[in-house]
């Protein structure tokens, strides 16, 4: 498996979630391997080729990382990364 490439496709302005996903594309060598919708009631995962997604809700989501999920760095609440502005064709 090669280096994947994460893309943040923000489509609201506006901190809270409303009513528009938050939409990360994830791409493997150049090619689209999947993407990812975060909503206020759920997560979405469909994966390349993929016709429907995978939906678990953030109760499920939560017991999924506890149990299943190392742990890995511990940032402070508000800190940010740098995100590169960047216009990707789907």
């Amino acid at each position: 498996m090669g280096k994947h490439q994460l893309f943040l496709d923000i489509e609201v302005e506006a901190q809270a979630i409303k009513k528009k996903d938050v939409v990360f594309k994830v791409y493997e060598e150049g090619e689209k391997f999947g993407e990812l919708r975060v909503s206020q009631g759920s997560i979405v995962w469909r994966g390349r080729g993929d016709k429907d997604g995978r939906k678990l809700g953030w109760e499920r989501f939560d017991r999924l990382m506890q149990e299943h999920a190392s742990r890995d760095e511990r940032r402070q609440p508000g800190t940010r990364t740098a995100v590169a502005r960047r216009k990707l064709e789907s």
